[in-house]
């Protein structure tokens, strides 16, 4: 493994989010000695998952009791904004497929709030990662993308917690160390995702 992506995982593991502080990521294998309450269910049987298994137990850690909001986007400001509200109010976390997110320039998630991106996060994940399942991992920038755009200033930094920021910084962690190749168009971004995030 490259020296720059065994530097990243080993300052997740020091650098996350205070409720999480003993849950360290090393490499290919989670770990946790004293993981705080709302993480000890998931933990307990990191040494028996796969990656991207990790991943999803985090990504549903922390944004799995998000209460799904009445809008998700300032629908009364355009018709655009109407129309993506509506779309979303029309799925759920089992039925949001890529058909409704995955075109770049027509995406209802750059429109969506900080509580409903929270909100569709478990689902978001999967359809970027869980390629098993039908995931498409193209998906996957456009989804960062979301947690890139204006650095330290990230609207959605401002809003989510820090076990939630901490889901966010291991998903670029994790796109960087299983798929290289796949992501060495945007590595710095996912960097620099992970430097905000993780902090």
């Amino acid at each position: 493994k490259s020296r720059r992506a065994v530097s990243l995982f080993e300052r997740l593991a020091v650098s996350h989010c205070m409720y999480c502080r003993e849950a360290a990521l090393s490499l290919n294998l989670y770990r946790s000695a004293q993981a705080h309450v709302l993480c000890r269910p998931i933990m307990a049987s990191f040494t028996c998952m796969t990656p991207i298994d990790h991943i999803l137990a985090l990504v549903d850690n922390a944004f799995g009791g998000c209460a799904r909001p009445e809008h998700f986007t300032n629908y009364k400001h355009c018709s655009e904004c109407a129309e993506h509200d509506e779309l979303l109010r029309s799925r759920d976390r089992e039925t949001l497929s890529l058909d409704d997110v995955g075109s770049p320039g027509w995406d209802c998630i750059t429109f969506c709030s900080s509580v409903g991106v929270a909100y569709y996060m478990p689902r978001l994940a999967r359809l970027a990662l869980d390629i098993d399942s039908g995931g498409q991992l193209w998906y996957a920038q456009q989804l960062m993308f979301q947690f890139w755009s204006a650095g330290p200033y990230n609207e959605h930094y401002e809003v989510f917690t820090p076990c939630q920021r901490h889901a966010i910084a291991a998903i670029a962690a994790h796109l960087i160390e299983q798929y290289p190749a796949d992501v060495s168009h945007y590595a710095d971004e996912l960097f620099q995702i992970h430097g905000i995030w993780s902090a």
